[in-house]
């Protein structure tokens, strides 16, 4: 029974380290959670498979059986629980062969009262007296907490940072020996809280792996630490599409298509492979080279098609097809998916604003609205990609062959 005080508690994920280093040692992922005194301990065991990139190692969750966590266990610790409880806890939930004796934070500071263990801290278990953990993942910690300069990896040293996304922190990065410059984005293992999000960070990391096409963004290195997965993509130093029709209020029609027939190129390219992007927005449409070549990114929605089925429906609700809108996606073409947020892209670029915040059914009833300030020509052609029912909506084949298109590519060659 708990005591009547507050006592604060934290959310304990498990990873059993595998490679032989860590054969004695287990790292213990916590997050905070105030007003609660409840540990929750999850075993997992797929940890080792962030190792750096290689088909095998990088594969959709579920590859194995021995990758799926087993089921969450609680157990109750007030705030004066001693470390000696801790760590028979520990040992218990672990299935250790001994009591662990010892705990270390991930830069090799020793916890003497569990109370001093932070959100996202990641401990290590030593169940001897002679054994130590010197530390290891400082630099990619103090270069995803924004400490300034860093090495992470054999040879990656982390400079400013370009943004946030979804996962965590996105920073420019240059490998020390070639001078190559990549956007690092470090993925927290403590954002990792259920199957859902890890499957997010797989998805990603093998469509990456599997799409290399000029106007898609390529991953250029992955990186297994101990509180991050860092992977390191391909850097675009001219912003995104985004920020460019911000800047202009909005784009001219040779100036869309130019694009346009760049990103088309892409989502072609990836659905040829049986990727679904799922979010083509224009802030995942980066530049680069002077603005001139532009590079789908952010697959961290992606769907691989495949006879097991499609992933949920997600994405960003002004750009989200109807079906998934009302959560019928998985009855219809999942291709046709993208089809439509390129037709809403399009309005975007064109008009300089986003024409409705959801494709609501009042929305679908005013499309021929929608598209009425764009050219004559181009409406025609958008109102083919924004069709409610996605069995009237263009293929992905009519959207790169319809005479707009042609004819716009022969027209800029003349």
């Amino acid at each position: 029974m708990l005591e009547d005080f507050e006592a604060p508690s934290v959310d304990v994920r498990v990873f059993v380290k595998q490679n032989a280093e860590d054969e004695n040692a287990s790292a213990i992922e916590q997050n905070g959670r105030s007003q609660e005194s409840q540990f929750q301990v999850q075993q997992q065991h797929y940890s080792n498979s962030f190792s750096s990139p290689s088909p095998s190692s990088c594969g959709m969750i579920g590859d194995s059986k021995s990758r799926r966590p087993e089921q969450a266990r609680s157990v109750l610790l007030s705030s004066g629980t001693e470390m000696s409880k801790f760590f028979q806890q520990a040992q218990r939930v672990l299935n250790l062969p001994s009591c662990p004796v010892k705990a270390y934070f991930s830069d090799g500071t020793r916890l003497r009262d569990i109370e001093d263990a932070l959100d996202g801290d990641t401990l290590y278990l030593c169940l001897s007296e002679q054994e130590s953990f010197a530390g290891r993942g400082k630099h990619a910690a103090k270069a995803a907490g924004g400490g300034g300069a860093a090495i992470v990896g054999k040879c990656w040293r982390v400079g400013q940072e370009l943004g946030k996304g979804g996962f965590g922190r996105v920073c420019r990065a240059e490998n020390v020996d070639s001078g190559e410059l990549v956007a690092m984005k470090f993925m927290p293992k403590a954002s990792f809280r259920d199957i859902a999000s890890l499957e997010r960070a797989f998805t990603e990391i093998q469509v990456l792996r599997e799409l290399r096409h000029p106007n898609i963004i390529e991953m250029r290195d992955c990186i297994d630490d101990p509180n991050y997965i860092c992977f390191c993509m391909e850097y675009c130093g001219d912003g995104d599409l985004c920020d460019l029709i911000e800047a202009r209020g909005r784009l001219k029609e040779s100036e869309t298509l130019f694009y346009y027939h760049q990103i088309v190129k892409g989502v072609a390219f990836s659905h040829s492979k049986n990727i679904v992007h799922r979010d083509l927005k224009p802030e995942n449409v980066l530049l680069t080279d002077g603005q001139t070549v532009c590079k789908i990114a952010d697959f961290g929605l992606a769907d691989l098609i495949t006879g097991a089925g499609q992933s949920i429906d997600c994405g960003t609700p002004a750009y989200l097809a109807p079906e998934v809108y009302n959560g019928k996606s998985k009855a219809s073409d999942p291709y046709k998916i993208d089809v439509w947020a390129l037709g809403v892209l399009l309005v975007v670029c064109m008009t300089g604003r986003v024409p409705f915040r959801a494709p609501t059914a009042d929305v679908l009833q005013s499309l021929a609205e929608i598209v009425e300030p764009l050219p004559a020509e181009m409406r025609a052609y958008v109102t083919t990609l924004l069709q409610a029912d996605p069995g009237k909506r263009a293929s992905m084949r009519e959207v790169r062959t319809a005479a707009y298109m042609v004819r716009d590519r022969f027209a800029s060659l003349s």
